[in-house]
């Protein structure tokens, strides 16, 4: 495995950080693996909203590797959105995001999130993580013409 570049995870700054950058590696990810992606509009109201708080990963050279957003309401809180560049992938950038987000909503009676059932690499970090499987969401996402079950994880 190759190393990653060297990088840094920092909060996503609600102010300054470019909305287009995180919906264009939103669209990366995404586009056909069962999920839409989201727009420029959807990240800015996402990250105006109360409760919400995101991690990026950036490369000593400025380029954004990943980023995680979640949300706390009262005392549940749930990961938003993962997502990691398909060239930095494998390299831990990943763990990392999720483990900085976790911190932060810790003080959450529980952390949830939704994860396609097909998509093995994501399973196996959320279970390293410690979430354990808490429902399913049956043809939740559409890829193509057929529908894959979303399997409901709590921590």
């Amino acid at each position: 495995m190759n190393k990653a570049k060297k990088y840094k995870v920092e909060i996503i700054d609600k102010r300054v950080f470019c909305v287009k950058t995180l919906s264009e590696l939103h669209a990366i990810c995404f586009h056909g693996n069962g999920k839409e992606y989201w727009s420029d509009n959807a990240f800015r109201v996402l990250l105006g909203t109360k409760g919400t708080i995101g991690f990026s990963a950036v490369a000593n050279d400025g380029c954004l590797l990943g980023f995680v957003i979640g949300r706390s309401v009262m005392d549940e809180s749930e990961v938003l959105t993962l997502c990691v560049s398909p060239t930095a992938r494998r390299k831990g950038i990943a763990k990392n995001l999720m483990l900085k987000l976790i911190k932060r909503l810790s003080a959450s009676d529980r952390i949830l999130l939704e994860v396609a059932a097909s998509n093995d690499c994501a399973l196996a970090l959320y279970e390293s993580l410690g979430f354990k499987q808490l429902g399913l969401r049956p043809a939740y996402y559409k890829k193509g013409n057929s529908r894959i079950d979303a399997l409901i994880l709590e921590l």
